[in-house]
């Protein structure tokens, strides 16, 4: 799964399309990103509207993304990703954000 369907994300899709992911999730706040990550090569498209974590469960059967790369790095994107991680997963933080970040300790329990 991608948040954030900037520069490097459109880079990250591509890659993992080449490498076969599976099933590649984008998870972006602009539609229009949104849409041009969905024609690089995404599979499912998610609009952060306040209801993403619930449609990456629905979409991963319950059990959240086995692997989450977040190239946003703030706003609320890290503990966003984090309860998109399946337990045993793997979140990646690329993108680095200009503010400190309060993570809940409670999304780390799985």
């Amino acid at each position: 799964m991608v948040i954030g369907a900037g520069g490097l994300g459109h880079i990250a899709i591509q890659c993992l399309k080449a490498m076969c992911a599976a099933n590649i999730i984008i998870v972006e706040k602009s539609e229009k990103a949104l849409k041009h990550a969905m024609e690089l090569g995404g599979e499912e498209g998610i609009l952060i509207d306040g209801n993403e974590v619930e449609q990456v469960l629905e979409l991963t059967n319950g059990n959240g993304a086995e692997a989450v790369i977040d190239f946003v790095g703030e706003h609320g994107s890290t503990s966003m990703g984090l309860n998109m991680t399946a337990g045993g997963g793997y979140y990646y933080i690329v993108g680095y954000g200009e503010k400190d970040q309060n993570i809940s300790s409670r999304c780390h329990y799985f």
